[in-house]
C-alpha cells in the first residue's frame, strides 16, 4: 500500500470511529446510497470527515450529511460550462502535472481572477464552480493510495488592486466543508511584501494543520524539490516553454470534458518553434528571482 502520507493510516480508535460512521450512513436516508460498500476506499472518505473534525463521530457524521446533501442538490458530478466557462478560459487555474508522490498539482494564479472583460473579478458561482470541477477531476486523476492534492499559487502582479478577500474566504470555507483533508500543500511563489501584511493578519486565525499546508518559497526553482523538474514550465525552474494558450484550451476540456492534459504537448521548443533567446533568458531570469516576502517564521 502506497498511502499518501499526508493522509496517514488510522489509529485503533480511528479504525472504531470509522466502523461506527459507516453503520450510521447506512442507516440514513441521504447518505446511505453515497456508501453502499464497506471497502477501503469508503473507510478512508469517512476518516477524512473524522479527522477534519479532530476525531467527534458526532461532528463528522453532520458533515457527511452536509456533504452528500450538497453533492446531491449541486450535481456537483457535472459540468457547468454555463458558469465557468469564460473564468476557465482566463487561465487562473491550470492542471499541472503530479508531483514527486504522485499528487495531482494544479497552478493558480489570482492576478488573471481579474481580467478586462471582469474588473471586478469573476462571479463567485463562477470561481466556485472552477474550483470544485477542477478538484473533482484531480481526484479523479489519484492512484490508488494518493488522496491528497497540491498547489502551486504564482503571486506575479498580485496587489491590492486585484485581491478579493471575500472570495479567499468563500473558497477556504468550501474545502473545509466538502474536500476535507485533501488539500498537501500549497507552494506560493513570487510573493510581493503586501502578502506578508496579510498573512501576519491571517496566520493567528488559522487552524495549525491548515498553517502547515501554506509554503512560502523563496524562489520558483524550489519547486524542484516537490514536483519533477522536467514537467516545471521554465519560468518556475523547469524546461518547458509553454504555450499558455494551448495549455488554457486543455485545461478547459480536462475540465469540462475529462480530456486527459499532458503539460509537455504545450512546449513551444517541443513543437519545433524557435523561441527568442531574449524570451528564454527572461523565463529563465522570472525562475531564479527571489520572492519579495517569505514566511521565515513557518
Amino acid at each position: 500500500d502506497t498511502r499518501d502520507m499526508a493522509n496517514p493510516p488510522p489509529s485503533e480508535k480511528e479504525q472504531a470511529s470509522v466502523a461506527v460512521l459507516f453503520d450510521r450512513v447506512q442507516a440514513n436516508e441521504t447518505t446511505k446510497s453515497y456508501f453502499v460498500d464497506r471497502c477501503a476506499e469508503t473507510d478512508r472518505h469517512l476518516l477524512r470527515f473524522l479527522r477534519a473534525k479532530d476525531g467527534d463521530e458526532e461532528e463528522a457524521f453532520q458533515k457527511i450529511i452536509r456533504w452528500c446533501d450538497w453533492y446531491t442538490k449541486e450535481k456537483v458530478h457535472l459540468p457547468r460550462p454555463d458558469l465557468c466557462l469564460a473564468e476557465l478560459q482566463s487561465g487562473c487555474t491550470l492542471y499541472m502535472c503530479k508531483d514527486n508522490d504522485g499528487r495531482p498539482v494544479a497552478l493558480v494564479r489570482p492576478a488573471l481572477h481579474f481580467p478586462p472583460s471582469h474588473p471586478k473579478g469573476f462571479p463567485r458561482s463562477s470561481t466556485e464552480w472552477c474550483t470544485i470541477s477542477s478538484a473533482c477531476r484531480m481526484i479523479e486523476l489519484m492512484e490508488d493510495g494518493v488522496e491528497t492534492m497540491s498547489f502551486v499559487v504564482d503571486l506575479k502582479d498580485f496587489s491590492l488592486k486585484n485581491k478579493d478577500d471575500g472570495i479567499l474566504k468563500d473558497l477556504a470555507a468550501m474545502w473545509a466543508k466538502y474536500f476535507p483533508c485533501r488539500i498537501h500543500h500549497v507552494y506560493l511563489i513570487n510573493a510581493p511584501m503586501l502578502v506578508g501584511g496579510l498573512w501576519k493578519i491571517i496566520k493567528p486565525l488559522m487552524a495549525q494543520r491548515w498553517v502547515q499546508i501554506f509554503q512560502f518559497l523563496k524562489k520558483p526553482t524550489d519547486l524542484r524539490a516537490y514536483i519533477p523538474q522536467n514537467d516545471l514550465p521554465l519560468q518556475y525552474g523547469g524546461p518547458i516553454v509553454a504555450d499558455f494558450n494551448q495549455w488554457i484550451e486543455s485545461h478547459t476540456k480536462f475540465v469540462l470534458e475529462g480530456k486527459p492534459i499532458n503539460i509537455h504537448k504545450f512546449c513551444r521548443r517541443g513543437q519545433g518553434e524557435e523561441v527568442p533567446t531574449c524570451t528564454l533568458e527572461n523565463l529563465e531570469h522570472e525562475a531564479s528571482s527571489a520572492a519579495e516576502w517569505t514566511d521565515d517564521e513557518n
